[in-house]
């Protein structure tokens, strides 16, 4: 957490092939560091701050994935009352 950033963030870390790890921020789904020791991450991970562009362009991406589930969810049962299911 930073005052830029209010809620802490939280981050997947990954094992990679090469035996390193990233840390993936689940906020703005960067990569914001790698380290071949695991809790190394850490120290990184606590002065990232995400870019609010990016932040809110995954958000607009989300809601339009939502809302095509929604439209295509309402286009299938309007399929199935009308063949009597």
């Amino acid at each position: 957490m930073n005052r830029l950033n209010p809620k802490p963030a939280s981050f997947a870390h990954r094992f990679n092939d090469d035996e390193t790890f990233d840390s993936i921020c689940h906020s703005c789904f960067q990569t914001v560091a790698q380290s071949a020791h695991e809790p190394d991450l850490q120290s990184v991970e606590n002065l990232h701050v995400c870019n609010p562009s990016i932040v809110e362009h995954y958000r607009e991406l989300s809601k339009a994935v939502s809302d095509y589930r929604e439209e295509r969810s309402d286009v299938s049962e309007g399929i199935l009352n009308r063949s009597g299911n």
